[in-house]
């Protein structure tokens, strides 16, 4: 049973005699021991990491890039130095819809007006009131600076005329004279003035002067908005003419304007100028414009139903709104109307 033993011992030391293919017999049971020993090639792997540990280092030498971003971040910080260029639109934005104020620009000189006035009204108390006539007139016409803007308190009107035709004469001066002077005829000269009409503190200062002409006041009304002389009417400081031309002018202006206008009045003031237009009517145009929109406002339509002269397709287009639909006060108010059709009353 020894005798196997020894024929597979030769089988084995023959296999490095194939292996002279490389002439060097010697070294072939070291490329056996290589292929068998595994755990030498394992230990081996360690030596190729370094190849990849260059790369790891290439990743920590990324934060090196970074400030290459910053610099970027910085310009994405200094966007909000940009912002205030837009904020200014905005604010236009926001102007827009008060382009109508026109007649509110007030001015310094108007909101210091009082005490001027006062230390003004003592100047002519005390130099100007015991003054002849004839030696007011005249030296209204030389006088400068105070002293001018005291003549311009004078009830005279023929000392305002002076006072006009002064070289020094200007929009403080007029703004005195509308303010304090109390005599439509001096008032009247002041106004034939464009350049003193077109102030819009002149004109305020007007239509609260209760001496002021009715023509005047349809001077100083005639370049202002619908809404503007709306606005007029509905002004408690202005005197009772002034508002009785504005309600004139508004029904003139509102006859001649477009539709497009006349409907914007009406939605603006949620039809309180209709109480101001009674006798006016609506176009086949500005009818259309009104039936239609969609209406939100109760007191709107509340004012729309007590206008006389709502025509009924206007009726019909209010009888559909959700809002009439939903209030029993509102289809009340519409179906006591005059032009109301018949189909809503059955």
């Amino acid at each position: 049973m020894k005798e196997p033993s020894p024929s597979k011992e030769s089988s084995v030391d023959e296999l490095p005699e194939l292996e002279p293919a490389d002439d060097d017999a010697a070294e072939a049971p070291v490329v056996v021991v290589a292929q068998t020993a595994e755990p030498e090639d394992l230990d081996a792997l360690p030596e190729l990491l370094p190849v990849q540990e260059p790369g790891e280092e290439d990743l920590d030498a990324l934060p090196e890039l970074l400030p290459v971003q910053e610099p970027g971040e910085d310009s994405l910080d200094a966007l909000p130095e940009l912002m205030p260029v837009q904020e200014p639109g905005e604010d236009n934005l926001d102007a827009l819809p008060e382009l109508e104020v026109v007649d509110e620009p007030d001015e310094p000189p108007d909101a210091e007006g009082p005490i001027e006035a006062g230390s003004f009204r003592r100047i002519y108390e005390t130099r100007l009131r015991d003054m002849t006539r004839d030696a007011r007139i005249e030296g209204a016409h030389k006088a400068t600076g105070d002293l001018l803007c005291a003549y311009c308190l004078d009830a005279e009107p023929a000392v305002i005329m002076a006072v006009l035709e002064n070289a020094e004469v200007g929009l403080k001066h007029a703004r005195l004279i509308a303010e304090h002077h109390l005599n439509p005829v001096g008032l009247d000269a002041m106004g034939r003035r464009a350049e003193f009409l077109r102030d819009a503190t002149v004109r305020r200062l007007l239509l609260r002067n209760i001496q002021a002409p009715g023509t005047l006041l349809r001077h100083a009304l005639a370049p202002q908005s619908l809404h503007q002389v709306f606005r007029t009417n509905m002004g408690h400081d202005n005197s009772e003419r002034a508002r009785r031309v504005a309600r004139d002018v508004l029904r003139d202006k509102f006859m001649r304007t477009s539709a497009e206008d006349r409907v914007g009045l009406i939605l603006k003031t949620e039809g309180r100028c209709l109480t101001l237009l009674v006798g006016v009517t609506f176009d086949q145009k500005m009818t259309a414009l009104l039936c239609s929109r969609t209406y939100q406002s109760t007191l709107l339509v509340q004012s729309l139903a007590r206008f006389p002269a709502l025509p009924p397709n206007l009726i019909n287009a209010l009888f559909r709104q959700q809002l009439v639909q939903r209030s029993p006060q509102l289809k009340k108010l519409l179906l006591q109307h005059k032009n109301c059709p018949g189909q809503h009353k059955r």
